[in-house]
């Protein structure tokens, strides 16, 4: 027999016991800082001092989907507020919703936004799945509906920029709401810069190939640091 370390995979039923758990660790950290923004909004400011040194927040991500940018800033000792996504319960569909986001801004004063609207019908897969005439039609639709989403992605950064602070926009580099007014309004602005990356340099793997994913992948934001 041959020598040397053991080439066997785990079994199926090992790797979901591990995707299970990694899971479970990732939800107890944003269960986590869902505590931490309840407690800081019942204590106030000077809670927040004394933990944090700042009585600002550092990294608020909107439309954050599982919270990774959150859940890495937390780990860094930063303060992180609870993402905004629909699977934390917002609708940001609702202008009521969206609202209270600005107002929650123009309050608490974070230092960084991310920003990640969904790309659904906005990449160029689109171009494929909606083909025919009655096709188009409904994705013209689609995106109409989803317009509210790159109006506020227009109104935070702006917020952003008016304080001073910093944003982040994110989206796959050939999206089409890049086209769109909000987005073209946005980018013009002499204080915005554009940094265009692939997701293989930051880890980005196939789940099951593990093989590295391209993705390029557009950002928009407020300091040439950041776009370097």
């Amino acid at each position: 027999p041959t020598s040397g370390a053991s080439t066997t995979r785990p079994s199926r039923k090992g790797q979901r016991k591990q995707n299970v758990m990694t899971g479970i660790r990732h939800l107890a950290v944003v269960y986590l800082l869902e505590a931490v923004v309840t407690l800081s909004a019942c204590w106030g400011g000077q809670w927040m001092s004394r933990m944090y040194g700042t009585a600002r927040p550092d990294v608020w991500e909107i439309f954050g989907g599982h919270a990774e940018i959150s859940v890495q800033a937390w780990r860094q000792g930063w303060l992180a507020m609870q993402p905004i996504d629909k699977i934390y319960g917002a609708d940001l569909l609702q202008q009521e919703q969206r609202q209270e986001v600005l107002d929650c801004q123009r309050k608490l004063q974070p230092r960084l936004i991310v920003i990640q609207f969904p790309c659904t019908y906005w990449t160029s897969l689109t171009r494929i799945n909606y083909r025919t005439p009655s096709r188009r039609q409904k994705l013209k639709r689609l995106r109409q509906q989803h317009m509210p989403f790159l109006t506020l992605c227009e109104q935070l950064s702006q917020g952003q920029l008016d304080n001073n602070d910093d944003f982040v926009v994110e989206q796959p580099r050939l999206s089409e709401a890049r086209r769109q007014a909000p987005i073209r309004r946005l980018e013009s602005l002499e204080s915005v810069h554009v940094a265009v990356g692939d997701m293989c340099f930051f880890g980005l793997r196939h789940p099951v190939s593990n093989r590295a994913i391209k993705k390029p992948t557009w950002f928009l934001v407020s300091s040439p640091e950041m776009a370097q």
